[in-house]
């Protein structure tokens, strides 16, 4: 079964809900590179958010960047994701290991940052930053949003795993409309515990729709389509050219000079280009 995104409204569309299974993108990353257990984690985390915030893109060509500027030992954890849910990421440090009474929490650190970039084909993206004030990857985001954004949000980010590795992997995000009424607000107050079952429910086998359909018994869903979301990189030759060529022309020269040929690899999926020598004074002709 493919990777998909489900969205709704509940209460006259004063509350918005995504969720989205990552289950095949983040065994594709874990593939891709070679990724510890938690090193595996972290990435799904990241690019399991970065499909919940996309879903709220309104242009075709529209992308998003989400940045885990790590303190602590995973270094930086990068998601992109288009208007057509195919998403690409990586982690710098690709063994990150629990030891002892490590958590994942640690492996992020508190001194890092969120950084949001929401490209949307203008001039300028727009792009939000805020502080990662526990490390934990949907808590900080949760503050991302109230500070950055202004939206009341809830962001849950589940990786399930069995004897054989990561099992299931999925998230939700739930936002209050500023036009949310006092009613609706004590409602998800008192149903809080309710809310915090979704990794329950996804060990139980459930789907996402029937997940939804538990968690807002009083209301009045109203589904959105359903969409497929995937692991795809959109590396080229021609885009590693370009990214060449940008060095200018002091540096082409230096990489003849040094090693007679450039071997670019993708952060996102390993890939390697080779340009030779030839290849490198045709760019600078």
């Amino acid at each position: 079964m493919r990777d998909y995104l489900i969205s709704a409204t509940a209460f006259d569309g004063t509350i918005d809900v995504v969720t989205v299974d990552t289950t095949n993108i983040s065994k594709t990353a874990i593939e891709y590179h070679n990724l510890s257990k938690t090193s595996g984690v972290l990435l799904s985390k990241t690019m399991t958010a970065s499909l919940l915030m996309s879903n709220f893109m309104k242009n075709s060509n529209e992308t998003l960047t989400l940045e885990i500027n790590s303190s602590g030992e995973s270094g930086k954890i990068v998601s992109v994701v288009n208007s057509n849910l195919e998403v690409r990421g990586y982690i710098d440090n690709t063994c990150v290991k629990l030891e002892d009474k490590d958590t994942l929490e640690d492996k992020v650190g508190l001194d890092g940052y969120i950084k949001v970039i929401r490209d949307m084909g203008l001039k300028k993206p727009y792009i939000g930053i805020s502080k990662t004030a526990t490390g934990d990857i949907a808590k900080d985001l949760m503050y991302y949003y109230s500070v950055s954004e202004q939206l009341p949000s809830y962001i849950v980010l589940s990786n399930i795993k069995d004897n054989e590795g990561l099992k299931r992997s999925a998230g939700m995000l739930i936002q209050v409309m500023p036009d949310v009424n006092s009613s609706t607000i004590k409602y998800l107050q008192d149903n809080m515990e309710r809310l915090s079952l979704f990794n329950k429910s996804l060990k139980e086998g459930n789907n996402l729709r029937d997940i939804i359909v538990y968690m807002f018994k009083e209301g009045e869903l109203n589904f959105k389509e359903k969409r497929e979301c995937e692991y795809k990189c959109n590396c080229s030759r021609e885009k590693m050219k370009d990214g060449l060529m940008s060095l200018g022309k002091k540096e082409i020269e230096d990489i003849i000079k040094d090693s007679g040929e450039a071997v670019l690899e993708c952060h996102f999926c390993n890939k390697k280009y080779k340009f030779s020598e030839q290849e490198l004074k045709d760019m600078l002709s």
